[in-house]
């Protein structure tokens, strides 16, 4: 089965997530049906919260073989990288975000047994991005106030364009969209427009 995303706007992505128990019903198809999710979106991680399942599982693939995390704790962390991130439930955006160069989690697998995970660069940046899901936490909380989103969390022009002219041709509005040199006045026709609404 496959998943629908959940979006940023949700309150569920806001929430903290409670630990599974080996009751939990389900689990293994709960764990199979996030991996088809996760490749059907072609991502490198996914946590429940994100398929609307308030619980402590996340699973990880960033090319060095499939991850299952149940009840994941961050143990340790060194050093720093930063880098460009971005999210499936926040789609379309991606910001410069600092995270640990290396990790060192501690966590449950499919047979409950527990187990330590030591990661870097990517995969540190992996674990701790799904991890924060569960705390109901997205990359964006950690943006650089320097560096900020490289396609902005604000409305982008074209939505502008969808709001302001609905009724306009689809290919019309992608050419006026994309001519950056009007965005200013853009935003201040939008911030017209909603004062007005």
């Amino acid at each position: 089965m496959i998943y629908p995303i959940v979006i940023y706007g949700s309150q569920v992505l806001r929430n903290i997530s409670e630990n599974i128990t080996p009751e939990y019903p389900e689990l293994k198809k709960l764990i199979e049906d996030m991996w088809i999710t996760l490749a059907e979106a072609e991502g490198v991680g996914l946590a429940a919260p994100q398929v609307g399942v308030l619980k402590r599982i996340v699973v990880i693939d960033v090319g060095e073989g499939p991850i299952v995390m149940i009840n994941p704790k961050i143990l340790e962390t060194s050093g720093t990288q930063r880098g460009s991130e971005g999210c499936l439930s926040v789609p379309g955006k991606n910001g410069t975000v600092t995270r640990p160069m290396w990790v060192k989690a501690e966590f449950y697998g499919e047979d409950m047994e527990k187990y330590i995970i030591e990661g870097e660069e990517l995969l540190a940046r992996a674990i701790c991005h799904e991890l924060d899901h569960l705390e109901g936490i997205l990359f964006f909380d950690h943006i650089d106030k320097k560096n900020p989103f490289k396609a902005e969390f604000t409305p982008t022009v074209r939505e502008m364009f969808r709001r302001m002219a609905p009724n306009m041709d689809f290919g019309m509005r992608m050419i006026f969209a994309n001519l950056w040199l009007f965005k200013p006045l853009l935003k201040k026709l939008m911030k017209s427009q909603s004062t007005i609404n």
